[in-house]
């Protein structure tokens, strides 16, 4: 008899480490399972919107680079310095080290899909990408630099896509001009003029996008989640 408990005892363990088993493996499979979004930039900078010292044909936004990523990774944050990649794609548009640096974060699990779209040549214009986010990866962040200009963009940073424990189906909101604080340089088409020390991130209030009340945005960002 006491075999036969012993046996069944073993059963029944099994049975529960096979159960935990399979409600690990289908925890694991959520968390990696893709969620399709678009996101669309609608640019409205322009002559009539921003007519201070507008910099006419010139005017236009470099190509966006984004990323689906966790609470560890911050593509920037108003208060927080520039990193070297933010920098130069604020100031150039290049996005050589911002790229690197995603490269460096998804490595530690922190950054899942990227994506990049070639920008806008004259503003005001449109932007569309679609990209896949995880529940590991469940933020969005992406910029673009507002050219010509030292080193001002635009974008949006750590964006959650889920809420009350859902994926948001829809998100809209304004997006404004931010300055990396890292070139003081007045105005759009200036030459290069470094911050020494360098400035925090933060949103940029130069007569170029102030009204009457606050500061007036580059334009407006939709996700879209793709059934």
């Amino acid at each position: 008899m006491g075999s036969d408990l012993t046996a069944s005892s073993i059963i029944k363990r099994a049975a529960v480490v096979c159960g935990i088993a399979v409600l690990l493996a289908l925890q694991a499979a959520a968390a990696g399972a893709a969620e399709r979004y678009r996101l669309e930039l609608f640019i409205t900078w322009s002559r009539d919107t921003h007519p201070y010292d507008w910099p006419g044909a010139k005017a236009h936004l470099s190509g966006l680079i984004g990323a689906a990523h966790n609470t560890g990774y911050r593509m920037f944050a108003d208060g927080a310095p520039a990193t070297p990649g933010l920098k130069q794609l604020a100031e150039t548009g290049k996005t050589p080290l911002i790229e690197r640096e995603l490269e460096t974060a998804s490595l530690i699990g922190r950054v899942g899909k990227t994506f990049q779209v070639p920008g806008i040549d004259t503003a005001p214009g449109y932007l569309e990408v679609e990209f896949d986010a995880t529940l590991n990866h469940s933020m969005v962040s992406f910029a673009t630099m507002i050219a010509p200009s030292p080193d001002w963009f635009t974008g949006a940073a750590s964006v959650p896509l889920r809420a009350r424990g859902e994926w948001r189906d829809s998100i809209d909101f304004i997006i404004f001009a931010w300055d990396a604080g890292t070139d003081n340089g007045p105005t759009y088409d200036w030459p290069n003029l470094v911050s020494d020390p360098p400035q925090s991130v933060r949103l940029l209030a130069t007569p170029h996008v102030r009204q009457r009340r606050g500061l007036r945005p580059i334009g407006r960002a939709v996700l879209t989640r793709v059934f």
